[in-house]
């Protein structure tokens, strides 16, 4: 992403989206997220009532 788009951003449009924010992490091989430059996350879909 540009550098201009904040991960509130990011979270904004995933919510927008219909996505829910299941896990965030700080690198691919899962350490914690503390809050620093580069995060990935993991969204999913909300289950649908049967």
């Amino acid at each position: 992403m540009p550098p201009s788009v904040t991960l509130a951003d990011y979270d904004a449009w995933c919510e927008t989206a219909g996505l829910v924010l299941e896990r965030r992490l700080a690198t691919w091989d899962g350490r914690p997220y503390d809050d620093g430059d580069y995060a990935v996350s993991i969204h999913r879909r909300p289950s649908s009532p049967l």
